[in-house]
């Protein structure tokens, strides 16, 4: 489809920071919002809301609740519910690990939603593309180890690290290969190899491998 090797590398980056920007600047965005003082409790907050039964499931049984032609059957339904309700929270509070030591700490828990949301918005760019990525890196790894490693690779069946795996494989690949030509880093470099040009001279580099900023 894309004949021109330079074109088509160039798309290949682009797609692959636009989606890695989408990724972070979410989770990020959601990190540092007021209710999180700013990026501050993020983990905290997470962990205390980890252990309550979804919310859906808790309002089927609130609706279990509504009153019935017998009042006495009623009643007896009502306390059933409690009941249920309470054994629920009760397992789902024994289920959750406690947060790890390191995200305790509140200087962590910022630098990590600041950390996400500015590196997704570097990328989204093209800026500092190496930088970032290697920033987002670091994040991943400590994500990988202090969570989501111990509780088995599918995210599916309640784990996570296969995600974390596949977010490492792309930003890998943006810290060997770069941003690409479509980034502030490749106009940068496009600009410096123009002004590096003497008259008369080839250009610097080959256009194809240039790229790789």
């Amino acid at each position: 489809m894309f004949k021109d090797i330079t074109t088509r590398d160039s798309l290949a980056m682009l797609i692959l920071r636009l989606s890695l920007a989408a990724i972070f600047i979410y989770h990020g965005v959601n990190k540092v919002l007021p209710d999180n003082d700013y990026g501050a409790t993020w983990a905290t907050n997470r962990w205390e809301k980890a252990g309550d039964p979804p919310a859906d499931l808790i309002d089927r049984l609130e609706r279990q609740k509504e009153p019935r032609e017998d009042t006495q059957a009623t009643d007896k339904v009502k306390e059933e519910i409690q009941i249920t309700e309470h054994r629920l929270r009760m397992a789902y509070h024994e289920g959750v690990q406690n947060l790890p030591a390191t995200l305790q700490v509140h200087a962590v828990q910022l630098l990590v939603a600041w950390g996400e949301l500015l590196g997704g918005v570097a990328l989204l760019l093209g800026f500092l593309t190496r930088v970032a990525a290697a920033g987002e890196i670091l994040i991943q790894l400590g994500a990988l180890i202090t969570v989501t490693l111990w509780r088995g690779f599918s995210l599916a069946r309640g784990g996570g690290a296969e995600f974390n795996l596949a977010l490492l494989a792309m930003l890998l690949t943006l810290v060997i290969i770069g941003g690409g030509a479509w980034s502030v880093d490749g106009c940068r470099a496009s600009s410096r190899r123009r002004s590096a040009q003497q008259p008369g001279q080839a250009p610097v580099g080959d256009p194809a491998l240039g790229q790789r900023v």
